[in-house]
């Protein structure tokens, strides 16, 4: 199955890429974004970065046929700053953050993302990690269980997946778990949609400490951006999207004046989704929002 890049037309649209710029793609995946990125530069330069080194490996090739301004960093995107220091860089003139899971990671069984595959409960996105779900589902106590469930799945009846969960370990298997999730739930719950969607998001989210990776980027990367830099951030759920909308709100926030004073503005936010054409071409993108973040002064 081919990757299809979520919202393209709009990234590229309003990242109002310079041909000289310096820009980042903190969540390469399959290279979608990257590959209209690069074809808009010339003497500017593309650094991409993913934690995931499979999808590194399998995009390199295709992004370096485009162009050889581009970079490869095999990172989290929360250390993004330490990479930009070793190629002496301080500023960029714009950032893309795609925080969904890449259609690829979902497709391969055995990365045991998917709750529709049989595979070992893996969902590292960092192969190298050694912490991954089976560890999450095999070790946490129960109480734990329950925690992550509400608070990153919003799952119903969350105490007594968890009770199951514990009970009958050792649970190795992606259609394992799946199995003890619907036994655990009362009828009515089944029948709106697959209770596993939100329990493996949210083991998926603990796995890779997605938010709190998301909450480090943020807090260093507005002294990067350069005067009219942009900050490009596509969201797939609401943890995530609240914890963006909120980063993008307290900086408006400077954009208010106080009584009798004259202020130049310092941020500009927009928020863009998915038309229903690109919905129904790629289902992904019905859950997607683009908040675009200007700075208008250093």
């Amino acid at each position: 199955m081919d990757h299809i890049p979520v919202l393209l037309d709009q990234v590229i649209d309003q990242l109002n890429i310079k041909e000289d710029g310096i820009y980042l793609d903190l969540t390469l995946g399959r290279g979608g974004h990257s590959s209209q990125i690069l074809k808009k530069l010339t003497s500017g330069k593309l650094i991409v970065f993913d934690k995931d080194k499979q999808a590194i490996e399998q995009t390199k090739e295709k992004l370096l046929k485009i162009s050889s301004n581009i970079e490869f960093i095999w990172s989290d995107f929360k250390d993004f700053d330490q990479e930009l220091k070793k190629l002496q860089i301080n500023k960029v003139d714009g950032v893309l953050l795609d925080l969904g899971v890449s259609s690829p990671q979902l497709d391969q069984a055995n990365r045991g993302f998917s709750y529709n595959k049989q595979a070992r409960l893996d969902m590292r996105m960092n192969q190298a990690q050694s912490f991954s779900a089976y560890e999450l589902v095999n070790e946490y106590s129960k109480e734990k269980l329950v925690n992550i469930f509400t608070n990153y799945g919003q799952v119903p009846f969350a105490n007594n997946i968890a009770e199951d969960i514990v009970k009958l370990r050792p649970i190795t298997y992606t259609t394992e778990l799946v199995d003890i999730i619907k036994h655990s739930l009362p009828n009515f719950v089944l029948r709106k949609k697959n209770p596993a969607k939100n329990v493996f998001q949210a083991i998926r989210i603990e796995v890779n400490q997605e938010l709190e990776s998301l909450n480090i980027f943020l807090s260093k990367i507005d002294k990067f951006l350069k005067k009219d830099g942009k900050l490009a951030i596509i969201t797939f759920h609401s943890l995530e999207d609240k914890i963006v909308k909120n980063y993008f709100k307290q900086l408006l926030k400077q954009n208010q004046t106080l009584f009798f004073e004259t202020t130049q503005a310092k941020y500009l936010v927009k928020t863009t989704w998915a038309n229903q054409k690109e919905i129904d071409n790629n289902k992904r993108a019905k859950s997607a929002k683009l908040r675009v973040l200007t700075k208008l002064i250093n």
